[in-house]
Order: structure tokens, then C-alpha cells, then sequence
């Protein structure tokens, strides 16, 4: 019948088996926690995956609008300069009025008119005078140099700013252009000579974006391309928002 003095008491737990329950206890609680973290990690890699996947496919529809963007371009450019070919066919160069300044190459149909601004020589090129004459070949040349040339010093602020005032309607005669080529060839004396590029800060006012610059030193046969994210070019942008 047991124990009298028992009755009604909670019957003792063996220490063995409490050891054994609370190591059951804390190794379901391990499995658990690993469960959680595994879950985890899986949710993480799946939404890792899925991000990935969304930057591939946005990264492929950026390169497929941009090629599109960039066979739209070259189709335009096509079609301006068979256009811009015809009205040349039409035009006799031999009767504009000839400017110093104003040198036009051909070969065949195709046509590059050069400027040469040249601000070092005595007198310097007559900006007013060019570019009465300038409008006349508008309509039927795509591609233009300008050839550029500049003191380190321009004598007085009054005449640099003047020959920037001439350099902004220069570049609003080029934007009437049909351009699809159009390239800046900087002289300097060296380098380092950055006074002699300023105004060719100028051409970032241009509403085309592709058009490209070179520097040549002393006249040299070497040319030097000038990024427009160079340390240059960047310097020629500042120069443009701030004195153009």
C-alpha cells in the first residue's frame, strides 16, 4: 500500500532522469536553431538568387536599349549624310565666298569643312567676318574640324571675353549643322599649358554629344585624344559653366 507519510506528495524525479530530459530538451532546441538558421540561409540565397536575377535582366534590357539607341543613331547619321550628299549635289562651293579660315577637303562626295582659329597670329582670325560666311555651307556638311590656337595670355580680360562671346555663337552656327562627325584639334605649347585650351571649353555647348578632341604640341604629327572624363575634360566643363 506504500508509504502513509507519501501520500499526496509529488513523486521524486530521478537526477538521471532529469539530466536525460534536459539534455533531450537543449538538443531539440540545437535542432531547432539550426533549422531556423538553415531556413534562413535558404530565404537569404533565394532572395540573393532573385536579386541577381533582376540586376541580370535590367543590366540586359540597359544593353538592348542601348544598342537599339545606338543603331537608331547610326541609321540617322546614315540618312542625314545621304541627305546632307544631295543637297551638296546642289550647291556650288566655288561660288561661297572664301574665308582664310574656311579650308573645305573632298573626296568624291564625301566633304569635311576646316576652321582654323587661330588667335596667336597677327592679326588673330576675324571671328565677325568667318562667320558671315560660315552659314553658307550649313545645309550640306556633316563632318567639320576645328582647328584651334590660343596665347596663354589673351592680352586683356576684355579680349578673352570677347573671344568667348564669338566662340558661343560659333558653336550656335555648328548647331544648325547636320553634324555626325565633328572634331576639336587643340595646339599648345605643352601640356601643362592649360590657359590654351580654355576656349575650347566652348564645344560643350554643342547639342551633339559625340564629337571629339585632340591636342597637338608645337604643331606636331602626334595627336592626343582629350576624354571628356579626363582631368582635362572635366577641368573644360567647369571652365564652360562658369565663363561661357
Amino acid at each position: 500500500m506504500g508509504n502513509k507519510n507519501n501520500r499526496g506528495q509529488k513523486q521524486l524525479v530521478p537526477m538521471s532522469v532529469k539530466i536525460a530530459q534536459q539534455q533531450m530538451a537543449e538538443k531539440e532546441q540545437f535542432f531547432e536553431k539550426k533549422d531556423a538558421a538553415h531556413n534562413k540561409w535558404v530565404a537569404q540565397k533565394k532572395a540573393n538568387h532573385q536579386q541577381w536575377a533582376e540586376k541580370q535582366a535590367e543590366w540586359k534590357q540597359r544593353q538592348l536599349e542601348k544598342k537599339q539607341a545606338e543603331e537608331q543613331t547610326k541609321l540617322e547619321k546614315s540618312i542625314s549624310v545621304q541627305f546632307t550628299k544631295e543637297i551638296a549635289a546642289t550647291i556650288q562651293f566655288e561660288c561661297i565666298q572664301k574665308h582664310y579660315a574656311l579650308v573645305l577637303n573632298q573626296n568624291g562626295d564625301d566633304r569635311e569643312l576646316v576652321i582654323n582659329l587661330n588667335f596667336v597670329a597677327d592679326p588673330p582670325t576675324d571671328m565677325m567676318a568667318l562667320m558671315k560666311v560660315l552659314p553658307e555651307y550649313s545645309r550640306a556638311i556633316n563632318k567639320v574640324q576645328v582647328k584651334l590656337i590660343q596665347p596663354i595670355q589673351h592680352g586683356s580680360r576684355a579680349i578673352y571675353n570677347q573671344r568667348v562671346q564669338n566662340m558661343n555663337k560659333l558653336i550656335e552656327q555648328l548647331d544648325v549643322f547636320p553634324l555626325t562627325e565633328l572634331n576639336v584639334l587643340v595646339d599648345v605649347n605643352s601640356y601643362d599649358n592649360f590657359q590654351q585650351f580654355k576656349l575650347a571649353a566652348a564645344f560643350h555647348g554643342l547639342y551633339i554629344e559625340d564629337w571629339t578632341m585632340e591636342y597637338q604640341i608645337m604643331a606636331g604629327s602626334d595627336r592626343y585624344p582629350i576624354d571628356k572624363y579626363s582631368s582635362y575634360g572635366k577641368r573644360l566643363r567647369g571652365v564652360y559653366r562658369t565663363e561661357f
